[in-house]
């Protein structure tokens, strides 16, 4: 079994979180791990979000030195300062960005010459309860989380299945509109997802996660 990690957006938390990680996600599923990311990391305390920089050439060399031989492809794209401005003081920031690195993390596992078994999506600020372990059984589904809130059908930040599955999964960015067109990212996720007829499953009875804040 070999399993396709992609870790999309801002490097919230990496170094704290890794140990968690590893043994949860990482060990038990032979994980290979992408990042698409940028020289830009908002920080969040409470209601407050700000923003640090990155030398995206310091942080390449900080992020290949620390993942190592699992890190099989990355991405860090220069961020201008009116997208920082828009991510960290606009009330409906823009979200397509997150998608983009998504779906740049999954063409980067597909243009590897490894066959993957499973794709997962993740973020590096994430803290699991639980060990994660795919089998080939799981079948031809998305297993993903519900949100914490019943009006929002699911979460966006955690998901896997097989390649083909998540392909769907990772095309959001070709269709996703701003907040006031369409309504929350995870929103337009779920629609997107019901409307490509993608088999959902809910995990969360077998696997938890907590955000990592202030980093």
């Amino acid at each position: 079994m070999k399993t396709a990690l992609l870790l999309p957006g801002h490097m919230r938390a990496y170094r704290e979180t890794f140990s968690n990680q590893l043994k949860t996600i990482l060990e038990p599923n032979n994980c290979d791990i992408y990042i698409s990311t940028s020289t830009t990391k908002t920080v969040v305390n409470g209601n407050d979000i700000s923003s640090v920089e990155y030398n995206k050439k310091k942080l390449e060399e900080e992020l290949n030195l620390f993942y190592g031989e699992l890190l099989k492809g990355l991405i860090i794209e220069e961020e201008p300062e009116e997208d920082v401005a828009a991510s960290t003081r606009n009330r409906y920031p823009d979200r397509s960005k997150q998608w983009l690195r998504l779906k740049q993390c999954n063409q980067m596992s597909k243009d590897s010459a490894v066959e993957y078994d499973f794709i997962i999506r993740s973020r590096t600020d994430l803290l699991f309860n639980a060990e994660l372990i795919l089998e080939s059984g799981m079948g031809q589904a998305i297993h993903l989380m519900r949100h914490f809130d019943s009006k929002i059908p699911i979460h966006d930040q955690f998901a896997f299945g097989t390649p083909e599955m998540m392909d769907t999964y990772c095309e959001l960015y070709d269709v996703f509109v701003p907040r006031q067109e369409g309504g929350r990212s995870e929103e337009q996720l779920y629609r997107w997802l019901t409307k490509q007829q993608v088999p959902l499953t809910y995990y969360e009875d077998k696997l938890g996660f907590v955000m990592m804040r202030g980093n």
